[in-house]
């Protein structure tokens, strides 16, 4: 049976980091699966990407939920 992935949206990355970075950054929050930084920028004009978490990145999903405001 494979393993459960949950794939995380990241905005606001700052200009120079590289997936590699940021799969690094956010190791804390669970195993990292992969990750992937557009080379397009978003309508705001921020740059984007994506991490995913084998195991579902429970560390995340209560963070997202914290600071998600009422």
């Amino acid at each position: 049976m494979a393993a459960r992935v949950t794939k995380f949206y990241v905005a606001n990355i700052p200009d120079g980091c590289r997936p590699w970075d940021l799969a690094s950054f956010l190791g804390n929050y669970g195993e990292i699966a992969g990750s992937f930084i557009a080379k397009k920028r978003s309508k705001e004009g921020l740059k984007f990407g994506f991490v995913s978490f084998r195991g579902g990145g429970s560390g995340l999903e209560s963070y997202g939920k914290e600071s998600a405001g009422p």
